[in-house]
């Protein structure tokens, strides 16, 4: 009893430095940014696009990292899937159909696997249109289908892999949502 206090205690700790460490990085990307645009007024420079690239790609492993600590949070409520893809697709411009629905006890990373999931396949697949089916029978099944040019055979068995990526991201989207799922007893797969 009194070692599950002692990890209780260090993990709150760790997370409240990993906070932390996020805040202040944010804020001196955001700083960054503000100069950014600044310096894109004056001048239309190549060096200036390449330093913002830099910078996004710092925010976006800021949020990558966030999405990971997720995995590890137990505190959970009932999700309503079909309303948590509805939300998710709002900030994507494609077509996004939900066919069925059921509640799941998750934390809210749920809202980062549809993310990652449904921007995986309108950034690296060129979709337009997202099909998600949602069933149950003794368990859930969440099938993704979308109309983008698929995955490359030769990296199939790679992408739930942490740090594979085929781009410049930072090869953690996939694997979040892994970790994440994992942590909801449940599994993904690609066919």
């Amino acid at each position: 009893m009194r070692l599950q206090r002692e990890v209780n205690s260090l993990n709150e700790y760790l997370r409240f430095l990993n906070s932390m460490l996020r805040h202040d990085i944010l804020n001196i990307f955001t700083r960054m940014l503000a100069y950014v645009d600044f310096l894109e007024e004056k001048c239309n420079a190549d060096e200036l696009k390449k330093l913002r690239e830099s910078i996004e790609a710092g925010v976006n492993l800021v949020h990558k990292i966030r999405e990971l600590e997720l995995s590890t949070d137990q505190t959970k409520k009932i999700y309503s899937l079909k309303e948590v893809i509805d939300e998710v697709s709002r900030g994507y411009d494609v077509k996004v159909t939900v066919d069925g629905d059921t509640k799941i006890l998750a934390n809210e990373g749920i809202f980062n696997v549809f993310e990652n999931l449904i921007g995986n396949a309108v950034k690296h697949g060129g979709a337009t249109e997202v099909k998600i089916t949602i069933t149950e029978n003794r368990k859930i099944t969440v099938r993704l289908e979308d109309n983008g040019k698929g995955i490359p055979a030769e990296v199939i068995e790679k992408i739930f892999e942490r740090g594979f990526t085929t781009g410049k991201g930072s090869g953690l989207g996939l694997y979040i949502v892994k970790k994440l799922i994992e942590s909801y007893g449940g599994e993904i797969r690609l066919r």
